[in-house]
């Protein structure tokens, strides 16, 4: 699916992510109606993500821990994870085109 505005700076497709109200739904092996499953991807998505800087240890697949997916503080200007993001990025990719550009 297209991604929403609020990581379409990150790359132009995203994950189609269920709200919890439509999971019996969707794993219901009885539901075999294309339309019912069709509106269930229109109607009951997330559409819009929350994002933030997290630790580099998140790049380890054995550092499996709660800090992985804390967000940084004291990240750009006002030392909000938010506000250092873009900045982060930039940095990170520097040079490298970045995904669907």
């Amino acid at each position: 699916m297209d991604a929403s505005d609020s990581v379409k700076d990150v790359h132009n497709r995203m994950p189609l992510i269920l709200k919890p109200e439509a999971h019996e739904e969707w794993l219901d092996s009885e539901n075999k109606e294309p339309a019912k499953i069709e509106e269930l991807m229109k109607t009951k998505y997330v559409k819009e993500l929350k994002r933030y800087p997290v630790s580099k240890r998140v790049n380890r697949v054995e550092n499996n821990l709660k800090e992985c997916i804390e967000p940084l503080q004291g990240i750009g200007d006002s030392g909000s994870p938010e506000s250092g993001l873009k900045k982060a990025w930039e940095k990170a990719y520097d040079g490298i085109s970045r995904p669907g550009t």
